[in-house]
Formats: structure tokens, sequence, C-alpha cells
């Protein structure tokens, strides 16, 4: 019997309090990479329904294809304000049943002007469903997120396994995946093996087995595992069914949620319970499990309980209070809940100014409740509106207990069938589910992969640049001895020290070297370097400038960041403005002749960070800018 227990829970995150933080883009786009896990509901001849649901804000036409096999899945028109539901008609073009193997089985959704995709995976009893990033937002280094393999539900042995899935959206990509526990592949934890894919390729990988007995599997986790490749790709994770609280009970389901890139994890988070789970349960329908990707992450719960994390590292508590706060004191960190769905929980950085909330419809399965919270930071209640279908009452929002700064609003009974906008110039973040007699799902609403965390690599140069917003993450430098033929690679890792936020500390892997890193005001970031050889080299780190004074131009002003085409210089006479990668190769010339407005064409250049090197005739300046597609 699946999931006789039917517990509901929200996710939410925590939204900044000044307008930084509500210029993160939602999840909306019109390209996306999508493909179905196992649910280990369908082993026993339950008819499952795989389904892609779709908004938009204006006409468009939408194509889903199969690239792998040149096959066109579907194809139909989404008009706005109205809910698309497409049920995948052929199942087998996305659907991976090999319990460890790669098959073609990738779906490419297109639109014609931008949507929100959710998918689901449905059986009898057993269902979850997800948002779906859009191209854009994909990253090439993952830590996977699953529960605890317990035990079996009748009927369905071998089923109740860990897995997860990786899609190819190009040709020639190569994955190195370092699981945590023995995949069913034969793959032992803590040794990393590669997968090369294909555009549209899909490889789906389950735990060795359920529950306990097996050797080299004790838990059956694949929680921690590190997804590393060449080329941005998809990555799934969850469970084909799962049992939590994580005690052998009877209530079984299918778990799964989009992973997120380390590169888009955050800091803070909000984790509240629905208005289902307080009056029906108690804290055993709230697991929450955080991941710290770097050693020595220091989280603390409540502003009062501390864990310390090494990297890979999980802590898992059940909630006793209505609503907990969640904040690392260093380095960026990845939040789910299960219980008995899977949700991404989205942290402040990535509060949007606008969301749209739309459920998965469920027909004819008992009588379901449906739900919705949203969060903003307190000083900007007065600016929540619905600007598109149901209404919210501002002054119903409610202080989080332990961070006054952040409130919250839990609602029920939400017509699923309707779509509706909000907007909050300060920040919004939203979570929806649904609760029925045998199952549950939840996802996250405005989920972004705008980039957080992202590592830099730096090359050649004894003085560079790098975004401050950057620290801390892991570096790679080619540092070239003054005797030395060959450059020397070096790998370093960035970590916080507990004297101070402005005070970083870099240690080379594998070496006796290490790097400490001041934060000499708000602009500057210094670097020395020191080794035991006798070629000692220095590297100075500075985060806004290519060593230019920074008092010699002051009127430069440098917009829109981020930029998509057109990047505007403006504020004195210029002579040239050189543009530069973070490797420090100079991609770009711009002559100016004395003109004190520049308009730079940036559509041609790949998404990164930027330098602008620019030369005026009162000196020299730097900026960093970011270009998006």
């Amino acid at each position: 019997m699946l999931k006789r227990l039917a517990c509901s829970f929200f996710l939410l995150t925590a939204i900044g309090v000044t307008m930084g933080y509500a210029q993160t883009p939602t999840h909306r786009g019109t390209e996306f990479w999508a493909s179905f896990m196992r649910n280990g509901a369908n082993s026993d001849g339950n008819s499952g329904q795989l389904k892609l649901i779709v908004s938009a804000q204006e006409n468009c036409e939408v194509t889903v294809t199969n690239p792998a096999t040149g096959d066109t899945v579907d194809a139909f028109p989404v008009v706005p304000d109205i809910l698309k539901v497409c049920i995948i008609q052929d199942p087998v073009q996305c659907y991976n049943d090999q319990k460890d193997g790669i098959a073609d089985k990738g779906l490419l959704v297109h639109s014609t002007s931008p949507i929100s995709l959710i998918i689901a995976n449905e059986a009898e009893g057993s269902r979850d469903a997800s948002f779906v990033l859009p191209v854009e937002d994909l990253g090439t280094q993952y830590m996977i997120q699953t529960n605890k393999s317990v035990g079996e539900a009748e009927g369905m042995e071998g089923e109740n396994r860990a897995s997860f899935l990786v899609v190819a959206i190009e040709d020639g990509t190569r994955v190195d995946i370092t699981p945590t526990c023995q995949t069913n592949g034969g793959h032992a934890p803590g040794v990393s093996y590669p997968v090369f894919l294909d555009k549209g390729q899909c490889y789906h990988v389950l735990n060795l087995s359920s529950g306990t007995e097996a050797p080299m599997d004790p838990n059956g986790d694949f929680s921690g595992t590190l997804v590393e490749s060449d080329k941005p790709i998809a990555v799934f994770n969850g469970n084909c069914l799962t049992s939590v609280p994580g005690s052998l009970v009877e209530d079984h389901g299918h778990a799964f949620e989009q992973a997120v890139p380390v590169s888009a994890w955050g800091k803070e988070f909000v984790v509240v319970k629905s208005e289902k789970q307080k009056a029906d349960w108690s804290s055993k329908c709230n697991r929450v499990k955080v991941t710290a990707f770097y050693d020595n992450t220091i989280v603390k719960r409540d502003k009062t309980q501390t864990y310390t994390l090494e990297k890979g590292e999980s802590v898992v508590f059940e909630m006793d209070t209505e609503d907990t706060y969640l904040k690392s004191e260093s380095n960026a960190i990845a939040v789910y809940l299960y219980n008995p769905a899977m949700a991404w929980l989205t942290p402040m950085e990535q509060a949007a100014d606008e969301i749209e909330i739309a459920y998965l419809p469920i027909v004819g399965d008992y009588t379901r409740e449906y739900h919705v919270i949203f969060v903003c930071s307190t000083a900007s209640i007065q600016d929540f509106q619905a600007v598109g279908g149901q209404s919210v009452d501002p002054t119903s929002f409610r202080q989080v207990a332990s961070a006054e700064e952040y409130s919250y609003q839990s609602l029920t009974t939400w017509d699923p069938s309707a779509l509706s906008f909000f907007h909050c110039p300060g920040g919004i973040v939203a979570y929806v589910s649904s609760t029925g007699a045998h199952d549950s799902y939840a996802f996250a609403v405005g989920v972004s992969g705008d980039i957080i965390n992202q590592p830099v690599e730096i090359v050649g140069p004894s003085q560079v640049s790098v975004a401050t917003s950057f620290w801390p993450g892991e570096y790679t430098y080619q540092l070239t001895h003054a005797d030395a033929i060959e450059p020397s690679a070096v790998r370093w890792r960035l970590e916080p020290n507990p004297e101070g936020q402005n005070h970083w500390k870099l240690k080379e892997h594998g070496a006796s070297c290490t790097i400490t890193v001041y934060s000499m005001d708000e602009r500057e970031l210094h670097a020395s370097w020191g080794s035991s050889s006798a070629n000692d080299i220095s590297i100075t780190i500075n985060g806004s400038g290519y060593g230019v004074e920074e008092d010699e131009v002051d009127d430069l002003q440098v917009y829109p960041h981020p930029a998509k085409d057109v990047v505007m210089v403006k504020g004195c006479a210029m002579e040239e403005i050189r543009v530069y990668n973070l490797l420090g190769q100079q991609v770009k010339t711009v002559p100016v002749n004395g003109d004190s407005e520049v308009n730079i064409q940036v559509s041609d250049l790949p998404q990164a960070l930027y330098l602008l090197e620019i030369h005026t005739l009162k000196g020299n300046k730097t900026k960093i800018v970011s270009v998006i597609k």
C-alpha cells in the first residue's frame, strides 16, 4: 500500500531585505531539457502517466522532441493565463527504467516565447512533481540529494532505491561521477568513474539495494554524490520509492526534483509547515536535509544550534516548530525536504520580484487539498500584491520566529485550475503542494539557476581580477616560475577564516603553501602567495581593478549588469575599451576617440563575466560586467 499516511509540506526561502535580492529571474525560458526517473510504483503493473505542465504570459507554440531518436513527441499551443497539461502518449521516449545505464530518453522542450515548465511522474498512490530549469540555468557541477533507503513496500520489492538521472544537452559530453554508495552497476562508493553521452542521452543510476542488507551500502543514500561534466547537463535526483521519515512504515512513494547547480546554492533559508501539517501532523512529517559542498561549512539553525559539515556531508533533522531558519556562516549549502515528496529549498539569493503559481491538477483521485506558501522580507510586505488570479491579504503574513526580518503566509483551498501571478519588489519565493488520500507532491515556484557561487579559473597573470561575490570557492591558478619552461598547475581552495568575513585563506591541494587573502575595503581583495620553493611567486587578487587606482576615474558608469546584447559605458572622455575574459585573454577592442558615451555589443560573447579595461583621458579603470543569454 502506497503512502497510506498522506503528509504534506512546504519549504520556504527567506527573501532578501534589499532590492539586490529581487532581481533574480525565475525559471521561465524558451528551451528546456527534461526526462523521468523510475517510479517504483509502476513495477507492479500500475499504469502511470508522465506529464508536462506549461504556463505562459503570451501566446506561444511548444514543441517536444527527442533529439537522440529524431522523434517529435508532441506539439501544442499555449495561451496566456491558462494552464496547459500535456500527457506523454509514448512514455518509452522519456521514462528511464534502466537500472544503471544509458538510453536515448532526453526530451527537448522548445517554445516560441518564454514559458514555465513543471514535470510530473504519476502512478496510483505515488507521484511527485518538479520545476524544470531553462537551458541557460544549467551547470556543470552538481551534488546529488536522495532519501535513505529503508525497506520494501509489499509487492514492490527491489524498488525502494535512491536514484539520479543525468541528461546531456550536447554531443560529446563527459560526466564524472563519484557515488557515495554502491551503484546497481557495480561502481564503488568514493571511486570516480566517467560516462560519455551525446545530445539527448540519459544516464540513470540506482543504488545497489533497498534497505541495509547489502555490503558497502549501509544507507542506500546517494546524497553527497558528486556529478561533474565538461559541458552543461540537466540532473534529476530522488528515489524510485522511499519511506519518510525514515522508518519502515506502510507509506512509500516516488520522490524526485531537478538538481540545482552548485553555482546556484545559497546561504539563507526558511522552512515552514503548511496549515495541513500544523493541524494533522507533528515533526515526523518535516524531515529537512542540509548538505555542504565545501569543507568546514558552518550552518546555524534558528540562530542557536550549530552544525559543522565537511564536503558532501549532510545533517538531517525533523522540525519541532512551525518554522525554522537556516543560515550558513561560511559556504553555500543545499537544503531539501522529504516528506514524503521531495522539494529543493530555494535560497534567499534566488528571490524574484514576480512569480506565477500553477498546480499539477489531479483528476478522480479522492479528495485533495491544495496549498501555497509565500515568503518575503518583513519590510516589503506592504508592497506584496496579486497581479492576476487569486488574491492574497498582505496583512495575514506572519513573522518567522527566529528571523523576524522575514515573514510568510500559508494558504489552503487554492483553486488548482487557475494561474495566479504575484509581485513584490522586495523579493518573493513560493512553494506549492497538494495532498490526497494516498500521496502528495510539492515543488518550488520561481526557482532559478542564477549564479551565486561560480568557481573561476584564472590562468597566467601575476595580477588578476575576480568578482568578490564569488568568494569562497575553488580556483585554479597556472603559475609560471621565473626559470621554468613549462607552467606548474596549482589547484587552490578558498575558505573563510573564523577571524572575520573579509579574511580568507587559500590552501594548495596536495602541497605545502598557503595564500592568505585580505579584504582591504569593499572594493579590493589582496592575496600574497608563499611557497617553500626557492622560486617564490607573488599574486595580487584585486576585486575591482586590474592594478588600477580606484580614485583616478570616479565618473564612469557601466550598465546594464547583467547585460544581454549591449553594454553602455558612460561618464567621461574615453580613448579605448578592451574586453577580457577571466582567463586574462583579450576578446574585444572598442576604439572610442574621445566619446563620453559608448555602446559595446556583447551579444556575440559567451555567457560569462568579463573585465572592461577602460582607457580614459584621466587614467584607466577596470569594470566587471556579466553577459547572459
